[in-house]
């Protein structure tokens, strides 16, 4: 793909794109991390370990997040899971004294699609790598430290100061913002062309078939 401008990007499954804005929620983030595998006390806390960081972030920006990869290159945007689409080897598994490859079989990939703006309303920048600080805090009650804090969001920089580093350090910047209208995107990125048609018959007008590197 590689893009020339700095942009923010989305990725997310074509089956929950609409031709509308969308607002991030506490009660959408546990539905779509539900796994319901019989087991109630595990399924509540593999969804609190995926929310309560978010409500944890929610404290600090005043806002429910909505998470965007900030940067100009493939790199960048592989951190919102756009490189899914490709990935054939999805987890690995101890058999016969090793472990193996868990692969995809046809008909099993997924199809996500990218959003990417030149510039969105209220974003605030974060760092990637120190997120997750956070992420890994379910055992201390995400009681983070301020040090952390100022580590994850330095506040003091400038627009030029993280381009700067996600320039040195692709894949190291993300931002969070309280909503997203996908219909002002700049582009719309889709792995393949009957995706590219249905897109456009839900109203968008600047879609693209276009692949990434899958991130290792």
């Amino acid at each position: 793909m590689n893009e020339e401008k700095y942009m923010f990007h989305h990725c997310m499954p074509l089956a929950l794109v609409s031709y509308d804005e969308i607002v991030p929620s506490e009660d959408i983030s546990r539905n779509s991390c539900k796994r319901n595998s019989g087991d109630a006390a595990m399924d509540k806390l593999d969804e609190d370990m995926w929310v309560c960081p978010n409500l944890w972030l929610e404290k600090q920006v005043g806002f429910y997040p909505l998470f965007m990869a900030y940067g100009h290159s493939d790199m960048n945007i592989g951190i919102t899971g756009y490189d899914n689409n490709w990935r054939s080897c999805v987890s690995s598994c101890y058999r016969n004294g090793k472990y193996v490859g868990v692969r995809r079989k046809k008909g099993e990939f997924p199809n996500y699609v990218l959003f990417s703006y030149a510039s969105v309303p209220d974003a605030v920048f974060m760092d990637y790598l120190d997120w997750f600080l956070v992420l890994n805090s379910y055992n201390i009650g995400y009681d983070i430290r301020q040090r952390y804090v100022k580590m994850i969001f330095k506040r003091s920089w400038s627009v030029a100061d993280w381009r700067r580093r996600v320039k040195k350090h692709p894949g190291t910047v993300m931002a969070v913002v309280p909503k997203l209208d996908l219909r002002t995107a700049d582009a719309v990125s889709a792995r393949n062309a009957a995706t590219v048609k249905e897109l456009t018959s839900m109203g968008f007008s600047n879609v693209r078939t276009a692949r990434i590197p899958v991130v290792k």
